[in-house]
């Protein structure tokens, strides 16, 4: 797919969009991050919960039960690695393809 695909935060609630569908809700939460690779786009964000992923065609996953203001990045080999703040340090988690 090519275009632009976006997430966003709109009251309590995590949005995406790409061109040519409708925006999905994702789930409730804020600072909501965004990358993307051959699959698809990928979004990690803040829930009182914890950090989570979503992963296209793959139900939301929580991949840590607190931290904060989560950051994604595709990396060359087509995977990709989110990062947080958590405990006053830097947690990751590699999201394989």
């Amino acid at each position: 797919k090519t275009g632009v695909i976006s997430a966003w935060r709109r009251e309590h609630d995590i949005f995406l969009a790409s061109p040519g569908s409708a925006e999905v809700r994702l789930g409730s939460g804020q600072d909501v991050a965004l990358a993307a690779n051959n699959r698809g786009a990928y979004a990690v964000w803040t829930t009182p919960q914890g950090i989570e992923l979503h992963r296209p065609d793959s139900p939301t996953s929580t991949i840590s039960l607190k931290g904060a203001y989560p950051a994604i990045v595709a990396l060359p080999d087509g995977s990709l690695l989110a990062a947080w703040e958590e405990d006053g340090s830097i947690a990751v988690h590699r999201v394989e393809r």
